[in-house]
């Protein structure tokens, strides 16, 4: 069993933004315990190395013990999470069953990353086109 602090990835800067933005930040840390993480490819995508993880986790506040999920979108040979592993979560302590893994990549970011890399790649080769 591996305790991840900041769990396997690192989340964008836009997310730690929201966050921040959303008061989420200031949400009290907890120790989850990951029971499932599966790979799943995206919609329009079969046996891609790119898609999310669906991770199931658990953690304890209050005394009780409280079930979280996410998705953590990226490539499927980076680092993830494993059954038994433990990262730390943040959970809302006026509703302790509320909870989210700030580290985790969104959808969102994900795709404006794509997009970013895309563009760049059209630009250079236009841009090299145009200097012939």
């Amino acid at each position: 069993m591996s305790l991840l602090g900041n769990g396997p990835v690192t989340a964008s800067r836009l997310s730690t933004t929201w966050l921040r933005l959303t008061g989420k930040d200031r949400w009290l840390p907890a120790t989850a315990t990951v029971h499932t993480c599966e790979w799943s490819d995206l919609p329009d995508q079969v046996n891609s190395e790119v898609g999310h993880y669906h991770v199931v986790y658990s953690y304890v506040a209050d005394g009780e013990r409280y079930t979280g999920k996410f998705a953590d979108y990226g490539n499927q040979h980076e680092s993830h999470l494993d059954p038994g592993d433990t990262f730390t979560i943040r959970f809302n302590p006026r509703h302790p069953s509320r909870s989210y893994y700030p580290d985790r990549r969104t959808r969102h970011a994900f795709v404006l990353i794509c997009l970013l890399i895309g563009a760049g790649l059209a630009f250079l080769v236009c841009g090299l086109r145009w200097l012939r």
